[in-house]
């Protein structure tokens, strides 16, 4: 018998449809759990769940269900039963008040190396080992510490900018945000300068677009999420997030400079060399220069918990998991809001003169452009926060 006989005799399509209205079935029984609770929101479809009811837009579809559902609605997306809260005071229980209980994020269908050791894949005791290493390396003054840095970024892209303004041409500013976004990331966290706006074939910048190429909605993506099931199978087959050689490539780069950096041979500052070094950083230390009252409270939890404990020093892995997680939730969010950023100050032209007048009394010289002198501008501040509530790069 041919292959292709067996594939399509009656026994084989029979057997095969029977699979699939049990698969149906039991997706069916999952996807509906907060209806058979109690608990509104939007009908799923089979598989795709409610995947098609956000299409149009992540934060203004969410918006609109709050609206018609109340500020708690269950929705099935990417596969997940997700709750979604819309409520600020049962948000500060999860998040602070009760955040031992929600510790840990959702679990990825495929194991994903070296990814699956970055901070958002671990859970549990892990997460908060590696956490209580990280957070001293992201005080206000080692943050202030790398402000040359990024202002170095900041001057080629307005020479960029300079550069095509006097071409007379439309300036595309989608594409100079995001070559601004890699090269502060680069020199931030992986201590390299690319400027990727004149050299755009770079090893470093190539691999790093791949991370970006595919679709949430490609094939693949829509596969591993929706059928979790499979999940062996792709792990067998090396099938995963990203690209193999994106990996590979940024495994080897980072493996290669932290060894340099363990051995001496490269100093930098910057956030690679502070994740070599952040179990020898004392997290009190720098306590003066953090004013965020929702890291103070969530740090005090962690520090009662971690009390006692060694902080231990990051694996290769992990530093590389950790840079490339960095990234990944760094450049397109930050491309993002620059780009609506820009758009609210040339489409309201009396709010860009009074942020002018702020920058320009409390900065009057490139090189006073500080972290600290940042920190005091209360108009600049209340902008980028009212655009990103406009336009969050992020909905969820």
């Amino acid at each position: 018998m041919a292959i292709w006989e067996f594939f399509f005799s009656p026994l084989t399509l029979g057997l095969g449809g029977i699979c699939f209205a049990l698969f149906l079935v039991s997706d069916s029984w999952k996807k509906t759990y907060f209806r058979r609770h109690g608990i509104p929101g939007p009908r799923p479809l089979p598989i795709l769940g409610n995947m098609l009811d956000c299409s149009e837009g992540m934060a203004e579809n969410l918006c609109n269900m709050r609206d018609e559902y109340g500020k708690v609605f269950g929705l099935n997306f990417i596969g997940s039963n997700t709750l979604v809260i819309g409520d600020l005071d049962m948000l500060q229980e999860v998040f602070i008040s009760r955040f031992s209980a929600f510790p840990n994020h959702r679990q990825l269908p495929v194991k994903e190396t070296p990814m699956d050791s970055a901070i958002n894949n671990l859970r549990d005791s892990q997460w908060k080992d590696v956490r209580n290493v990280l957070t001293p390396a992201f005080s206000g003054k080692k943050m202030k510490q790398m402000n040359s840095i990024i202002n170095e970024c900041c001057d080629q892209l307005l020479e960029h900018v300079e550069e095509q303004r006097l071409k007379g041409t439309v300036i595309q500013f989608k594409s100079l945000y995001g070559s601004y976004s890699m090269d502060v990331i680069a020199s931030t966290f992986f201590g390299l300068k690319v400027d990727s706006q004149k050299n755009p074939d770079d090893p470093f910048v190539k691999h790093a677009r791949k991370c970006f190429e595919t679709s949430l909605f490609s094939f693949r993506l829509l596969a591993i999420f929706l059928l979790p099931f499979l999940g062996p199978l792709f792990d067998a087959l090396d099938i995963g997030l990203f690209v193999k050689e994106v990996k590979v490539f940024f495994h080897s780069v980072i493996h290669k400079m932290v060894a340099a950096r363990k051995a001496g041979t490269e100093k930098r500052l910057d956030m690679l060399q502070l994740m070599v070094n952040a179990h020898n950083l004392d997290a009190t230390a720098d306590k003066k220069d953090d004013e965020d009252e929702v890291d103070k409270l969530v740090d005090v939890k962690l520090k009662n918990e971690t009390s006692g404990k060694q902080k231990r020093e990051l694996t290769t892995d992990s530093i590389t998991a950790n840079s490339m997680m960095f990234f990944l939730a760094g450049y397109e969010t930050t491309n993002a809001a620059m780009c609506f950023s820009s758009y609210l100050l040339a489409t309201h032209p009396d709010k860009q003169e009074t942020l002018i007048e702020e920058i320009d009394s409390h900065c009057p010289t490139p090189e006073s452009v500080q972290y600290d002198v940042l920190r005091k501008m209360e108009y600049l501040d209340c902008f980028v926060r009212e655009s990103l509530r406009i336009f969050p790069p992020v909905a969820t």
